[in-house]
């Protein structure tokens, strides 16, 4: 029970089951075994501050990392330690060009080029050490400003209507209200969530510091679907007789995030 109590006073990390899952994927990359053992023990010291000195990586980021160098990693096709200037520069004019794909079949976004050869360039400085000065230094990771891609309140609606259960539409409309960073989302506890009284008729969401990357705050929902997706989700979670710093919503990162995409592209 002592141990109960400290624990539900934790942050939750919701990148732990997806990060177990991006490890065991390594054993289906295209490289060598070897290549392998480096890349784990990569990831190993990223988090614990080696490769960008003094810096800890969180697992979110190495997650991140994996998926960046997996393309140039599997497009070399050798070890490494052979890799040569002309090896550095076909990669570079095939994923310029669009020749490398995605795994929709897509061209990568310039940014995301950008993302792949800095991730190239921070693995083999610290995998060759001085070598890699000469084979990556020159690659360019200018980013290229661009207005990001973004929901209309319409289309944020057409997915709330399609939602099936009450914990569907808290989750629409509360990440839609609020703004709130995943992390931040699955951190807001039943303490946390203010539900008006009297005239007032908008919920209000207290983010805790320890919970957040940025400063802990007081946020209003203003939505007029929220406070009714509130409202019912709480009502729902309440006969299951939570504490008032348990979480509010009960589901994982990957499983909300695989129904938001199912559902995005039935809709719209």
């Amino acid at each position: 029970n002592f141990l109960y109590i400290i624990m539900r006073n934790v942050a939750i990390n919701i990148y732990n089951e997806e990060y177990t899952t991006r490890i065991k994927s390594i054993e289906n990359w295209n490289i060598s075994k070897e290549e392998k053992i480096k890349l784990r023990r990569f990831l190993e010291e990223l988090e614990l501050g080696k490769v960008n000195k003094g810096r800890k990586i969180s697992k979110n980021r190495q997650c991140k990392y994996l998926s960046l160098l997996k393309v140039p990693l599997e497009f070399f096709d050798k070890e490494v330690d052979e890799l040569t200037d002309k090896d550095i520069e076909r990669f570079e004019k095939d994923l310029s060009s669009g020749k490398l794909k995605s795994r929709s079949g897509r061209e990568y976004e310039h940014n995301t080029k950008v993302d792949i050869k800095i991730g190239l360039k921070v693995y083999l400085r610290w995998r060759l050490k001085e070598k890699a000065h000469s084979l990556v230094d020159w690659l360019d990771t200018r980013r290229q400003t661009q207005t990001p891609d973004y929901l209309k309140e319409e289309d944020i609606l057409k997915i709330y209507k399609a939602c099936k259960n009450n914990k569907q539409r808290y989750m629409v409309a509360v990440f839609f209200d609020s703004g709130t960073r995943a992390t931040e989302f699955f951190n807001i506890r039943f303490e946390d969530i203010q539900i008006p009284q009297e005239k007032d008729n908008f919920v209000k969401i207290t983010l805790k510091e320890e919970y957040s990357k940025t400063k802990g705050r007081v946020i209003s929902l203003y939505w007029k679907h929220t406070l009714e997706a509130v409202k019912d989700y709480i009502e729902e979670r309440k006969t299951e007789g939570p504490r008032a710093d348990d979480p509010v919503f009960k589901d994982t990162y990957n499983a909300m995030r695989l129904f938001i995409g199912r559902l995005g592209k039935k809709i719209l």
